[in-house]
């Protein structure tokens, strides 16, 4: 009967050990997860604009659109009739694993400004192109200007806006694997003031966007310089 006993024992204290090693396995794997660059739930909100998402019309922009975290102000021109444009903020959160993601054509993502959409009043349509150039303006904030001293800029350079690039997330529908940061192109940027020496509580400056086609992706600021 003991060896009977025995056996028995030691099968018990194998599956112990089988069950403690896969539960270790399991945590393991867990904290590898969530230590990943991006959880997909963050990309694929931004992968489905066709129709206006729900909650969204409190950030509705008559002219002028809600400001986001970093403090960005934001205006929005020449909006054809019958269409709004939203400017919904990335909460900190988001946009710090938004953050983790590659750039392509820049080197330091200095703020992630939120993300503008614009959509049919009627059909609650995703809009993506304007007949006439629809204009916005972004106010630098010093945050901004700070970041780009890090990226290895000298604030005291008039042409220091050249340094605050816009950039967007670039998520092109046909490969959901893609998911970069890239400057601005096919827009034109035009530097309206300026003022390297500005404080917390000022305005940094003011740069005009003029635009015929639009996405759904977190736009921001970079900076071309390397971090020094």
């Amino acid at each position: 009967m003991s060896k009977i006993a025995n056996t028995h024992t030691a099968s018990k204290s194998y599956h112990t050990r089988l069950s403690i090693i896969g539960l270790l396995i399991l945590i393991i794997a867990l904290l590898v997860s969530s230590c990943g660059p991006l959880t997909s739930d963050v990309i694929v909100k931004y992968r489905t604009a066709d129709t206006k998402p729900e909650g969204v019309d409190e950030y509705a922009c008559d002219g002028l659109c809600p400001y986001d975290e970093a403090g960005h102000s934001l205006t929005v021109a020449n909006v054809p009739d019958g269409v709004t444009a939203y400017f919904a903020p990335i909460p900190a959160e988001e946009q710090e694993q938004l953050k983790a993601l590659d750039f392509d054509g820049f080197t330091c993502l200095n703020s992630i400004s939120g993300n503008l959409t614009f959509y049919n009043d009627k059909t609650q349509e995703w809009v993506t192109s304007f007949a006439e150039t629809v204009t916005i303006t972004v106010d630098y904030t010093y945050a901004d200007l700070q970041a780009v001293k890090d990226c290895g800029s000298e604030l005291e350079d008039k042409d220091l806006w050249q340094d605050l690039v816009p950039v967007f997330l670039y998520m092109p529908a046909e490969d959901e694997s893609v998911n970069i940061w890239k400057p601005f192109s096919d827009y034109t940027v035009i530097p309206l003031e300026f003022d390297p020496r500005s404080t917390p509580d000022m305005k940094a400056g003011t740069i005009e966007i003029r635009f015929n086609f639009w996405g759904d992706d977190p736009k921001g600021f970079g900076s071309p310089k390397g971090s020094i």
